[in-house]
C-alpha cells in the first residue's frame, strides 16, 4: 500500500503535515490512494532547524473504510494523541512520542520580589561656616561645664590653635548631614512559583483514511485531537484548545526602587594640622562628642578640621512592586481536541 512522509519541524512547534511527491499512486498501490490530512496545498518541507526541532515522523496513510466517524482535517493541522506522561502509558499504537511538555501555567503570589544592593555608603558632613563649642573642666574631674573659645567647622585657620593646656575637654559638634551613597534596585524571580501541568503529545505514524478522510482511532487513555505550531484558534469542529510547550518560563517587571539610610550624629574627631589648608597628617586630634581627659600640647598648629563619624545603620531600603509577566511557553503547539 501507498506510503506518505510527513514533516514535523520547527522552532516552536508542530509542523504542516507534508504530502510525499514521489509516493506512488493509486495505480501503484492496492489500497485507495493516500490523500494529505489538511484541505489546502502544503509547501515543500523547510529544512531542518539549524539549533535542533521536534524530530520528524514518517506517517503512513492505511484504509480505514470500515471504520466510521472520518472527516477531513483542518488545513495546518495533524493528528497527534494528548495525555499525561506516566510509564504505564505511552504513546499509543500507531503513535510516537512528539513532545513531554507542560500546559496551563500559571504564578503563585510572590513570583516576584523586590530587592536592594547598597553600592556605595554615605557619608555624614557638616557645613563649613557652622561652630563646634568647646565646654572643658579641672582634668580628671570628669565635668565639662566652663565655656571656652569655639572652634570653626570646616578647614579653618580661625580660632584657637595652641599650645593647649591640660583639661578635660568636651567639644560640641552640630549633627552631621548624611549625603550621597548610591543603591541598585532588582526584581528577583521565584521559579517555584510557576505551576505547570505535565503533557505528553504523540504524533501519528499510521493514519486510518477513507475516501480521503482521516478516521481518528481510538487512543484511551489519551485523546485524539489535532495540532499546529504556534499559538492561533481551534478549529469548530475541535473546540478545547491546549496550549502546549516543551517549557514554561515568565519575567519580572521594572517597578523596584531603593533609598540609601543611614544616621549622623554629633560625634567626630577634630584634627590639627602643621600646614594652614589641612594637608599632611595631623598632628593632634580630639575625639568630638563626650567630657575625655587631653593632655597638654606645646605646640602652634596652622588650621584644624572636624570630621563628623560616618554614618551608623547604613542600608538600602527597598520600595515598589515588580509584577510578573504572563508565563510564556518555549515550543509551543495548539493541540484541539473534541
Amino acid at each position: 500500500m501507498g506510503t506518505v512522509l510527513v514533516a514535523c519541524t520547527a522552532l516552536t512547534g508542530v509542523g504542516d503535515l507534508l504530502v510525499d511527491p514521489d509516493a506512488p499512486d493509486a495505480s501503484e498501490a492496492a489500497a485507495p490512494p493516500p490523500t494529505t490530512t489538511g484541505t489546502g496545498t502544503s509547501p515543500p518541507p523547510p529544512p531542518p532547524p539549524e539549533d535542533g526541532g521536534l524530530p520528524l515522523v514518517d506517517a503512513t496513510v492505511v484504509d480505514a473504510c470500515s471504520a466510521s466517524g472520518c472527516e477531513v482535517l483542518p488545513d495546518g493541522f495533524e493528528l497527534v494523541a494528548l495525555g499525561a506522561p506516566s510509564s504505564d502509558a505511552d504513546c499509543p499504537t500507531g503513535f510516537a512520542p512528539l513532545l513531554d511538555g507542560v500546559e496551563n501555567p500559571t504564578l503563585d503570589p510572590g513570583a516576584c520580589t523586590c530587592g536592594c544592593n547598597l553600592t556605595q555608603p554615605p557619608t555624614c558632613t557638616v557645613p563649613a561656616g557652622g561652630s563646634i563649642t568647646l565646654l572643658y573642666g579641672p582634668v580628671g574631674s570628669g565635668s565639662c561645664t566652663s565655656t571656652g573659645q569655639a572652634v570653626p567647622t570646616g578647614c579653618s585657620t580661625e580660632g584657637f590653635h595652641g599650645p593647649f593646656i591640660e583639661y578635660d575637654r568636651n567639644y560640641v559638634a552640630p549633627t552631621a548631614t548624611r549625603t550621597g551613597g548610591n543603591c541598585t534596585a532588582s526584581a528577583s524571580k521565584d521559579n517555584s512559583k510557576l505551576k505547570t501541568t505535565s503533557v505528553r503529545v504523540c504524533q501519528a505514524t499510521v493514519i486510518p483514511q477513507c475516501d480521503g478522510k482521516t478516521c481518528a482511532p481510538q487512543v484511551a487513555p489519551y485523546e485524539t485531537c489535532v495540532a499546529s505550531q504556534g499559538a492561533r484558534a481551534c478549529p469548530a469542529e475541535w473546540p478545547t484548545r491546549h496550549r502546549v510547550g516543551a517549557s514554561a518560563s515568565f519575567t519580572c517587571g521594572s517597578g523596584c526602587t531603593c533609598s540609601v539610610e543611614g544616621q549622623c550624629s554629633t560625634s567626630g574627631t577634630l584634627r590639627y594640622f602643621a600646614s594652614t589648608n589641612c594637608s599632611g597628617t595631623a598632628g593632634l586630634t580630639y575625639p568630638v562628642g563626650g567630657c575625655n581627659p587631653t593632655q597638654a600640647q606645646a605646640t602652634t598648629y596652622g588650621s584644624h578640621r572636624y570630621d563628623p563619624n560616618p554614618p551608623t545603620n547604613t542600608s538600602c531600603k527597598t520600595g515598589g512592586t515588580s509584577a510578573p509577566g504572563t508565563p510564556a511557553l518555549a515550543q509551543e503547539l495548539t493541540v484541539c481536541c473534541k
